[in-house]
């Protein structure tokens, strides 16, 4: 059962239906579920590698395109406790002088399977990252890379089942042999239409012409990924309204903050329920 934890409008908590434990340990992997699985490549027995004693406080900004991720992580990163691990957007535009984002969105049916193994395996490259601070910050993941991006290629036809499933083969390769673990995920929850119409603002040209429905699409997958556990969740979700103004956002980012710092107390607290204030 979901537990939730409210604290300011548009702020709340959800914990996963499954213990991280039995997440990690092999009894479920991402992917598996219990009903039957939109990937039919799915099975137990991925692991993580024992590294406990290297494992940091690890969250996860999450998030369609233009939900606020950058303000987000920038908000948090001034923090002496936490290190930013952004994701690779510099690597994915300039592959020995290719762009595999623009080659991506002007023909997905071509280029979205090498796009998104290349994601991957930038994604695992951050959730191996070490860091010295307390906290380490990564914006999305390979789950969500998963989960939300490639199964939204698959389902509109853009990759094939072929693809689809070397694909899934390569993500629990990885997440068997990097520490992919995640302890937090802040999922930033927007209106489709108003992040198309921020990525239409932002002028980054690769997303200009990104149709309304790749962002409902995605808005979708997010959902049934995090409050509907298509795929299991690797770890508690504090979902946030991102579809107000900045200053009402702050106010939030305020709110989590000292929390998510002093992640001890956090971590007891979300298994006790919390009187809405």
């Amino acid at each position: 059962m979901w537990r939730f934890v409210s604290r300011l409008c548009g702020v709340s908590l959800r914990w996963p239906s499954r213990c991280s434990d039995d997440f990690w340990g092999g009894n479920v992997v991402p992917g598996a579920v219990s009903e039957p699985c939109v990937s039919p490549h799915c099975s137990p027995g991925a692991r993580v590698p024992n590294s406990a004693s290297k494992h940091k406080f690890t969250i996860c900004v999450e998030g369609n395109i233009g939900s606020g991720k950058s303000t987000l992580l920038n908000y948090l990163a001034k923090f002496r406790e936490v290190e930013m691990v952004a994701e690779q957007l510099d690597k994915w535009r300039s592959i020995r002088g290719n762009n595999l984002l623009e080659m991506m969105y002007r023909d997905p049916c071509r280029w979205s399977y090498l796009f998104q193994s290349y994601v991957q395996l930038t994604m695992a490259q951050s959730h191996a990252v070490s860091t010295t601070s307390p906290v380490k910050l990564m914006e999305r993941s390979i789950h969500s890379a998963c989960f939300c991006f490639v199964e939204n290629m698959y389902l509109n036809g853009k990759m094939s089942e072929a693809e689809y499933s070397v694909y899934w083969k390569w993500y629990k390769a990885l997440t068997d042999s990097f520490d992919c673990r995640v302890d937090l995920i802040v999922y930033l929850r927007t209106d489709p239409k108003l992040v198309h119409a921020r990525a239409k603002n932002r002028a980054r040209v690769e997303e200009q012409e990104i149709p309304l429905e790749y962002f409902i699409d995605l808005h979708k997958l997010y959902e049934e990924w995090m409050s509907e556990e298509k795929f299991p969740l690797a770890a508690p979700v504090i979902i946030l309204d991102a579809n107000d103004d900045l200053s009402t956002m702050y106010r939030k980012y305020n709110l989590i903050t000292q929390e998510i710092m002093d992640n001890k107390s956090f971590l007891t607290s979300l298994v006790q329920p919390k009187i809405s204030y």
